[in-house]
């Protein structure tokens, strides 16, 4: 007894008998349950739960419907005495998503794969249910408003039985608000939820094929399905759809200037400043200009235009004026596609320091450069043109961005040389078998096992060392006979990278292998790779920056990894400053002084 306890304590013997006597029940439960009577709270074990919540679509930041399940579990907890130590939430995530931390394994699922390709949602995985599993160690319990919070599993995937099995391994018990208590570590509660994951499956494929028949059906019959979606229109609900009278404005605008002849970026900039902020971007625009709901035509499920019947009397231009429009967008789209003739391996993969948006390809006296899209439509973004970059080289042998990422895919080009040694190897030396088996090496095997080298019983001999086996036995078993004649190759093709020579289909395949990505900023720029950062200043010449020169440099000793030599490379950037940029892999970035 503490000292309050002793304080408050009758002294009536037969209320210290009843006393003791609940205390040794107590005890007994503790023990039969394995539960450390110390840490109970007044003599009550609280078991320790985990809530999570979710919904499929919504609002990013806020949600009713997970405050409302969180509300349902904390009382809950409340009535029947859970001691609640984490509350976690995934806000507009469907429930087949894997959880944050298992990419792996739903790399290797197929079936989530095939489902996944399917989505038009931008998510990849669940971060608050990745979170709540690595809290199971510490908790007995998991409450949820009722299972399908927890994960609707696709037919076939793995994700039900991972998530099972994270929860077995720790005993963790299902506690739903709407269905009552489920314990997978019994098979037959196990058995009847895998029964009702398929019969909820099959209920929610039938509920989604008589919905796209039904959406097919009201589309096809000249009904708007999603209006709200389209700017000007407002959607009321129950097949009423009404015509914004400001934004109606700026439609016939839009037709009127494309029919006069004027550019499409002088009527961007045109109705931003008529709307007074910037609302209106190139694909809004062409949206709006191929939209036919606005002469009072539609689109049907076969691509056919067909009249609407929910919007006749708010036409807001003619039908001929629809199919002007359409006829000069066709000419621009084909005289654009006649003249492209540009190589542009790195759109989509750079993006401004200022504002973040991803830069854009421009002609400028037939020089490529890119840009940042916002400075020419909104006067706000007047500093993005900082991220003004030339991808081509100078006329004067200056460098720009292209030559500045040949060295960086020198990272992507020794780890495809590692990969094809090491496959190599395993492909000579089956027998082999590591001195350690770290995460690693661990990856590496799995991957020579997906592209087909190792068989499912060489995989097992390659992760599994025998305690007979010693290092000293297996020290350079790895190298083949024809090493040297690998790590020659792998310089002299080093030595053509360092001379430039790289076509164009090497070098989109090494961006591809590097994941290389950049940002530009005004003095630099910081380019993104699979294993690492790395800054390179732009040097300022004239009105222009230009990328600074350098140099290739193979030292005479190799690097060794997994007892697998790679040629050891320093590149050297003539920045001006003798620092060291960045170290990816056996490549050290060095900044060097004019």
């Amino acid at each position: 007894h503490t000292s309050e306890d002793r304080d408050n304590r009758d002294d009536d013997p037969q209320n210290i008998m009843i006393e003791i006597k609940s205390q040794l029940h107590y005890c007994k439960t503790a023990f039969r349950m394995n539960i450390n009577p110390i840490t109970s709270k007044k003599g009550i074990y609280m078991k320790k739960a985990l809530i999570y919540a979710r919904q499929s679509s919504g609002n990013e930041d806020l949600s009713e419907s997970v405050e409302a399940q969180i509300q349902n579990c904390l009382r809950l907890a409340e009535k029947e005495h859970f001691e609640v130590i984490g509350i976690f939430r995934d806000l507009n995530a469907s429930g087949e998503l894997y959880p944050e931390g298992s990419e792996e394994i739903a790399r290797l699922d197929q079936a989530y794969q095939r489902w996944f390709r399917e989505q038009s949602g931008k998510k990849k995985n669940r971060s608050g249910l990745g979170a709540l599993l690595k809290k199971l160690p510490e908790a007995d319990l998991l409450l949820v408003n009722e299972m399908t919070r927890l994960y609707r599993p696709v037919n076939d995937s793995f994700l039900e039985n991972y998530i099972h099995h994270q929860l077995r391994s720790y005993k963790i018990t299902i506690v739903q608000v709407q269905g009552g208590q489920i314990d997978l570590s019994r098979f037959d509660q196990h058995l009847v939820q895998a029964l009702k994951n398929q019969i909820l499956y099959e209920d929610l494929r039938k509920k989604r094929e008589n919905s796209i028949i039904a959406y097919k059906n009201k589309r096809n019959s000249g009904k708007l399905c999603c209006g709200s979606r389209i700017f000007a229109v407002i959607y009321h609900g129950k097949d009423r759809i009404s015509i914004d009278p400001a934004k109606g404005e700026i439609v016939k605008l839009i037709y009127r200037r494309i029919l006069q002849g004027a550019p499409l970026n002088s009527i961007i900039r045109e109705c931003n400043r008529l709307s007074g902020k910037l609302m209106m971007y190139p694909s809004l625009l062409y949206s709006i200009a191929r939209q036919p709901l606005y002469c009072g035509y539609q689109y049907n499920t076969e691509g056919k235009l067909i009249r609407n019947v929910q919007i006749p009397g708010q036409e807001i231009i003619s039908y001929q004026d629809w199919l002007s429009v359409q006829e000069i967008l066709q000419q621009n789209r084909l005289k654009k596609k006649s003249e492209k003739k540009h190589w542009l391996p790195l759109s989509g993969k750079l993006y401004c320091g200022v504002c973040g948006s991803k830069l854009v390809c421009r002609i400028d006296h037939e020089k490529v450069y890119y840009i940042c899209s916002r400075q020419k439509f909104d006067p706000a973004h007047s500093k993005c043109s900082q991220s003004r970059i030339r991808f081509e080289s100078g006329a004067y042998g200056e460098y720009a961005l292209y030559d500045a990422v040949i060295p960086i895919l020198l990272v992507g080009f020794l780890n495809d040389c590692y990969l094809n040694m090491a496959r190599e190897n395993f492909t000579h030396n089956p027998e082999f078998i590591p001195e350690d088996s770290s995460g690693k090496w661990k990856e590496m095997v799995l991957e020579l096992f997906l592209d087909g080298y190792l068989t499912k019983a060489e995989m097992k001999q390659m992760l599994v060392k025998p305690e007979t086996q010693t290092g000293s036995n297996i020290s350079g078993t790895l190298c083949p006979a024809g090493e040297q004649e690998s790590i020659e190759l792998c310089k002299r093709q080093i030595k053509r990278l360092s001379r430039r020579k790289i076509s164009h289909a090497q070098f989109e395949d090494l961006a591809v292998k590097t994941d290389l990505s950049a940002v530009i900023y005004r003095d630099e720029v910081l380019f993104c790779t699979l294993w690492g950062e790395i800054r390179v200043p732009r040097l300022r010449k004239g009105i222009r920056s230009w990328m600074p020169k350098w140099s290739i440099r193979i030292c005479k000793t190799c690097f060794s990894e997994d007892n697998i030599k790679l040629p050891n490379v320093k590149i050297s950037y003539q920045t001006g400053r003798n620092n060291v940029l960045a170290v990816l892999k056996s490549i050290k970035f060095l900044g060097k002084s004019l």
